[in-house]
């Protein structure tokens, strides 16, 4: 097991299947290349496609991904929470950095390709 990580990534996903694979990869190689002791948590709220189980399978061979948390109810929170995007804030030594999120639009054809 990785020790406590600096940094938590949090990616919120809802039927992402066709997506997250890469979205993970490069957030994992950015962690590797800058040499950082991340973890990775996918939040996926109650997809009906299989992300949750493309999420496992890749972190199988990234231990960065260190969870994925499903069926929260929150990722509506965390989407009006982040609309700050691309904002990075050291508050009380924690290191808060807001990225756009995975979706860039509303409805099934964004949340299919």
């Amino acid at each position: 097991m990785m020790p406590y990580p600096n940094y938590s990534i949090v990616i919120p996903a809802y039927n992402e299947a066709g997506r997250i694979p890469a979205t993970l990869q490069e957030v994992v190689d950015t962690v590797r290349q800058k040499g950082w002791s991340a973890e990775v948590i996918v939040v996926d709220d109650g997809s009906t496609d299989t992300t949750a189980e493309v999420v496992r399978q890749f972190a199988a061979s990234a231990p960065e991904v260190r969870q994925i948390l499903e069926d929260s109810g929150n990722v509506s929170a965390v989407f009006q929470g982040h609309s700050h995007q691309n904002d990075y804030r050291d508050i009380n030594g924690i290191h808060y950095c807001t990225m756009r999120a995975v979706i860039e639009g509303s409805g099934a054809a964004n949340n299919a390709r």
